[in-house]
């Protein structure tokens, strides 16, 4: 698992010493940064105090098509990507739990996650 800049994003260079020096805005901005999973790689996210059933939500991006494991407990699916800029896809439905944990593992292809959301139902 490794971090990556999102297509087309440039990292802000500063130049010189300010390369070196820690900086609020340049550090604290994680909205270009993709979680690649290659295969074999994995990624959990912990959730709790989950009141209502919860989709699990990704939103995603491949260069190639992939295929990844998402597990909760005794709950497993195999899940395809498509080859796509930015996709989002609905992985996996939680039930009421104090606590989930959620692991997506690369299994075939590269899938780069934007983001993770965990959507009650209504």
């Amino acid at each position: 698992t490794h971090f990556a800049y999102e297509k087309g994003y440039r990292y802000p260079d500063q130049g010189g010493l300010n390369d070196l020096r820690p900086d609020k805005e340049k550090y604290l901005d994680m909205t270009h940064i993709l979680v690649r999973l290659d295969q074999g790689d994995s990624v959990c996210y912990t959730v709790r105090e989950l009141t209502a059933r919860t989709a699990v939500r990704v939103t995603y991006c491949c260069q190639q098509e992939a295929e990844a494991e998402i597990s909760c407990g005794p709950q497993e699916e195999s899940v395809c990507f498509d080859k796509t800029e930015q996709g989002q896809k609905t992985v996996l439905t939680l039930e009421p739990a104090q606590e989930a944990v959620v692991r997506i593992q690369g299994k075939q292809g590269s899938l780069d996650l934007k983001s993770i959301e965990f959507v009650p139902e209504v």
